[in-house]
């Protein structure tokens, strides 16, 4: 009998500790808006890619800009060009709002890639990943890199890609080279940037935020049942016959 109960008390103890947080269909901090969020309005950064594909000389810039931050989204900017052999093309202006919540599989989006993931159109087959120190704009930025080798349809791909949470978008600098049908090789790295941060608010600092609130909230109730559940048997089983 004292045996039978243990195993119960174990098996509400451990369905206990297994129940994720987070609920399914919750909406969780969204990792691209907290990186957005800490910088001012104005604050852009400009990324300039060099490519060499099959022969063809393209350089493809791209300019983000911080519009505008408010506590349910911020507003970037996404300015595009393409120069091709030397003849630039129009450049491409668009607006997005990034959302301060999604829910959990997009907020995982932005978690590095694993082994046996869907990348770039192909499937991740190794991962590394390493810390290096880069000078971009004259700066020394203590930078953390991915790189992600791709198996691709007709050929297979390998790309790095340098990340620092100072720069407007974090991507400082990425490169690529793949080979097969589509053989290309590509550098880019940020040409310019301003990053202007927010001040830090007292209020906030060490604040937990709602939905990490939240989450503990909904493990308390779980810890606190299967606490109670464990006294009622514990008090039957000693209770006299």
């Amino acid at each position: 009998m004292k045996a039978s109960v243990a195993s119960l008390l174990c098996s509400f103890v451990a369905c206990g500790l297994v129940v994720s947080p987070v609920r399914a269909g919750e909406r969780v901090d969204n990792p691209k808006y907290k990186h957005w969020a800490q910088f001012k309005p104005g604050s852009f950064s400009e990324f300039t890619e060099q490519i060499n594909r099959l022969g063809t000389q393209l350089q493809h810039t791209t300019i983000l800009t911080l519009k505008e931050v408010t506590p349910e989204n911020v507003v970037l900017e996404t300015r595009t060009f393409l120069v091709t052999n030397g003849q630039k093309s129009d450049t491409a202006t668009v607006e997005d709002k990034i959302p301060a919540k999604v829910e959990l599989a997009k907020a995982r989006e932005s978690d590095p890639p694993k082994k046996g993931d869907r990348r770039d159109g192909g499937e991740v087959v190794d991962v590394k990943q390493g810390e290096e120190e880069l000078t971009i704009c004259g700066k020394t930025l203590k930078t953390e890199w991915v790189e992600t080798k791709l198996e691709l349809k007709g050929g297979t791909a390998t790309l790095r890609t340098w990340s620092c949470d100072e720069v407007p978008g974090r991507v400082v600098k990425k490169t690529k080279h793949s080979e097969g049908v589509l053989a290309t090789d590509s550098t880019g790295e940020v040409v310019d940037f301003k990053a202007d941060r927010k001040a830090q608010s007292k209020t906030n600092t060490g604040a937990l935020s709602e939905g990490v609130r939240n989450n503990y909230v909904y493990l308390l109730v779980i810890v606190l049942a299967v606490g109670a559940t464990a006294f009622l048997i514990v008090r039957r089983m000693h209770r006299p016959r």
